[in-house]
């Protein structure tokens, strides 16, 4: 009982924390930039407390490129050494700021593991109290880091599982998202302050509007985000420019402004180019009047989003993607809990009550004792079994290639499929994204093969040079029609997909009817890792 009790306690922990970063993902898109600093701060309190850690640290670059940050949201219990507003990251966190700027996290257990060139990085730490840390880099699609966000304890020292740290960096990215998009909204209101002075300079589009909806006045920017020259322009409406399904949006909104009931509007529309494509831009629009209160012309602000709306869609099929996933998850742990282990610990109880009540004699008893034996070492081998599900232990005692030679000798147990998995010159200890990558993808390609292609051979084969390695799974199935399955809306391709572009790698299909089918991953290495072998 104590068994179940603490697998139970830890399910339940770790779906708390799945919860959280879902929920924490929904609200953080197309969040308002006076909202952003409140529930960044809330969300450091949320995930500190979900997983008792003591302190959240988010950091940004005072000047790009500079090595001076400021502190602009914390978390922490009260008492201990003062935070610094500012400091200077090459002075305090020398070898955590050449870590960081390559990209790394920084993952720190205990302080005594710091390698000797973190030295004074350690001094620090412990200067602050701190005895362990997880350092985030914070980047938007795939650039310059803007800041860091660190998780610490002060009170004992802990581990960062792979699977946790996969979940904070999620988040640290969702947040670094956040913050480019406020500071996107903060230069555009600055630009439209500064658009009233330099009206043909300015980095967005502006044009003065009259009533009637023609254009009086365009800059360039306009004229280049629709590709019409100024003397086209002139001689159009702003009908002419929006799509159909925004227009009756956008002339409500024009008769707030011709009635009195509002000063501005800003919306969110398609506008139509030269060429005939379509871009979103966000449209800011205010009312001139004359000194008698008269209408006298629009002035409309027009500024491309495209990829802000690119980057919200990515959002919201990213908190879609990890929902459906986490209730697949929830899904296959009950399973397994209720037709596995909570079956066996029934039959178990049930068998030891008759003991109790009908105690045999002593040779019975020991053929007792020993069937009780073997269905106890059964149930360890459930749990064993669920544990490795969760979480591939092997990968990181034994490397990649000895944990996809382990799942393939468990996947043939009872199966008629014969699965050869062979290396070439694989190093032992990959990268951890890399190799986790690699072996879920095997996972879903091999269940795959089990359930639906009728194969009776398949092969895994893993090949690395250095500058990428690459995995690659046939099977003698019956395979099937690229051409006839959405493999975007398929969850299993999609997420193989996903996994792989994570690690900017590369993922192909190729199947036939009768002929089976080969999944071929390519992702790209540190030239580095080949001195490692």
């Amino acid at each position: 009982m104590p068994l179940k009790r603490d697998i139970r306690a830890k399910l339940e922990e770790r779906l708390e924390f799945e919860t959280l970063v879902a929920d924490l993902s929904a609200r953080f898109v197309n969040l308002p930039a006076n909202r952003v600093d409140a529930e960044i701060l809330d969300a450091q309190r949320r995930i500190c407390e979900c997983l008792r850690v003591d302190v959240s640290a988010l950091w940004q670059n005072e000047v790009e490129s500079s090595s001076t940050y400021v502190l602009t949201h914390l978390f922490r219990p009260p008492g201990g050494p003062p935070a610094p507003d500012r400091m200077d990251a090459q002075d305090y966190f020398p070898w955590c700021r050449r870590e960081l700027l390559a990209g790394k996290d920084i993952i720190v257990s205990s302080l005594d593991k710091l390698p000797p060139e973190a030295a004074r990085d350690k001094e620090s730490w412990k200067y602050f109290g701190v005895k362990t840390s997880l350092t985030i880099p914070l980047a938007v699609g795939g650039g310059p880091a803007i800041g860091f966000l660190s998780f610490n304890d002060i009170q004992r020292a802990r581990d960062w599982p792979d699977d946790l740290v996969k979940r904070l960096k999620l988040v640290a990215q969702i947040i670094a998202s956040t913050l480019a998009r406020k500071k996107s909204d903060e230069t555009l209101r600055e630009s439209e302050e500064l658009s009233r002075s330099t009206f043909d300079q300015a980095a967005v589009g502006i044009g003065h509007i009259a009533t009637d909806g023609r254009w009086l006045r365009v800059n360039d920017k306009l004229c280049s985000l629709l590709g019409f020259s100024r003397e086209e322009m002139l001689q159009m409406t702003t009908h002419d420019i929006t799509c159909a399904e925004d227009l009756e949006k956008d002339l409500s909104c024009v008769q707030e402004l011709l009635s009195g009931a509002a000063k501005t509007f800003s919306t969110e529309k398609r506008y139509i180019r030269k060429d005939r494509s379509q871009f979103w831009a966000k449209s800011t629009v205010s009312l001139v009047q004359t000194v008698t209160e008269k209408p006298k012309y629009f002035i409309s602000v027009v500024e491309d989003i495209t990829g802000q709306k690119r980057a919200e869609e990515g959002l919201r099929n990213l908190s879609g993607r990890l929902i459906t996933v986490q209730e697949q998850e929830r899904a296959w742990v009950a399973k397994e809990l209720h037709d596995g282990i909570c079956q066996h610990l029934a039959l178990l109880a049930v068998n030891l009550d008759r003991l109790k009540d009908n105690p045999p004699d002593q040779q019975h008893l020991c053929a007792h004792i020993e069937q009780l034996s073997k269905r106890t070492k059964e149930m360890a081998e459930d749990v064993r079994r669920l544990s490795h599900g969760l979480h591939p232990f092997p990968l990181e005692q034994l490397g990649l290639t000895a944990a996809l030679n382990s799942f393939c000798r468990r996947l043939e147990l009872g199966a008629n499929l014969r699965i050869e998995c062979t290396a070439h010159d694989v190093v032992r200890m990959l990268p951890k994204d890399v190799a986790l990558c690699l072996y879920r993808v095997a996972q879903e390609a091999l269940q795959n093969v089990m359930k639906h292609s009728g194969a009776k051979r398949a092969t895994v084969d893993l090949t690395q040079n250095s500058d990428e390695i690459r995995m690659r799974i046939a099977d003698d199935g019956k395979g099937f029609d690229l051409e006839s399955i959405d493999a975007a809306n398929s969850l299993g391709l999609a997420g193989m997909r996903e996994r792989v572009g994570l690690v900017q790698g590369e993922l192909s299909f190729d199947s036939h009817p009768g002929q089976g089918t080969v999944v071929d991953a390519h992702i790209p290495l540190q030239s580095g890792l080949k001195s490692l072998r």
